[in-house]
């Protein structure tokens, strides 16, 4: 689980600012500089126990990661407490983060509270597999299934399209330099899972990330559930295509949360579960196969 706060010091002319998270289920936890103050951790998120030098009324960013134990029970609550102490001055402030661990997650494409950080994939090629993912992933183990989530970094998203040429300066403010329309994700960016654990392995398993359908394939088996964050902004996120009139020839504006009762997943989000994958895995491996488009 992943929390974003912001930390200020006031009036003072400068102060360095550290910060602690505890959890009360004594959960590891962590803290990040939120660089772009998305909100989401990225691959330029630092480890942080303290702020740099903060002018007066100067806002710093931050996230606290927390790991829920596995095999906690269901109805679990944990508070971790963030606590800011100024290094010179007596400034102090704390902020509570509450989770309950509750039913095993709906596969629908969004990273729920529960599951569990396991570890962060840098993008390269180390074992001569097809171009990895850079990206978080994190596990959940329910009572007869195992569930997975790779959450990819946000500077490599796929949930920012528009048609060629229909708003050059929106694509460009997320970073796309060339022509990026809702139609290349179909059939594309498919994410590839190579399990393996002491009573053998599952490799290959393959996910797409849309179809024409706006819907995602069902996966090979022995996936039975999957979703991913675009077919579920499709379906959920009450996007119209607002002036463009359609939601696949431009993607939301970029302040679209801010509206209550609007939400778009900005995060590329790949989920699956299914009873006969191990959460006590020795290794999975999480690649990409680019069919279509770039990233």
């Amino acid at each position: 689980m992943t929390y974003g706060h912001e930390v200020a010091v006031g009036d003072l002319t400068s102060e360095v600012v550290n910060l602690t998270a505890v959890s009360n289920q004594v959960w590891t936890t962590r803290i990040y500089e939120d660089e772009n103050g998305n909100g989401i951790k990225d691959a330029a998120d630092d480890l942080i126990s303290e702020t740099p030098p903060l002018g007066p009324y100067e806002k710093y960013a931050f996230l606290v990661q927390v790991d829920v134990a596995l095999g906690t029970s269901g109805g679990t609550v944990d508070v971790t407490t963030v606590t800011a102490q100024g290094q010179s001055s007596a400034l102090s402030d704390s902020a509570a983060d509450t989770a309950r661990v509750g039913v095993p997650p709906i596969v629908d494409g969004l990273l729920d509270d529960g599951y569990t950080w396991l570890g962060y994939f840098t993008k390269g090629d180390p074992d001569g597999h097809s171009t990895l993912a850079p990206g978080d992933l994190y596990s959940y183990e329910g009572d007869d299934v195992c569930y997975w989530v790779f959450a990819v970094d946000r500077a490599f998203n796929d949930n920012v399209y528009a048609d060629a040429g229909l708003d050059d300066a929106y694509m460009l403010e997320d970073g796309w330099t060339v022509e990026h329309s809702f139609s290349k994700l179909e059939g594309s960016d498919k994410a590839i899972f190579d399990v393996t654990y002491s009573g053998g392995s599952h490799l290959g398993l393959e996910i797409d990330y849309i179809n024409s359908n706006n819907q995602n394939d069902p996966g090979d088996a022995p996936i039975s559930e999957v979703g991913t964050s675009l077919v579920w902004n499709m379906a959920n996120s009450n996007w119209d295509g607002g002036a463009w009139g359609d939601p696949e020839k431009h993607s939301p504006p970029y302040d679209y949360n801010q509206t209550s009762g609007e939400y778009w997943e900005w995060q590329m989000i790949y989920e699956f579960g299914d009873g006969s994958l191990r959460c006590d895995t020795d290794e999975i491996f999480v690649g990409w196969i680019l069919t279509k488009g770039r990233l």
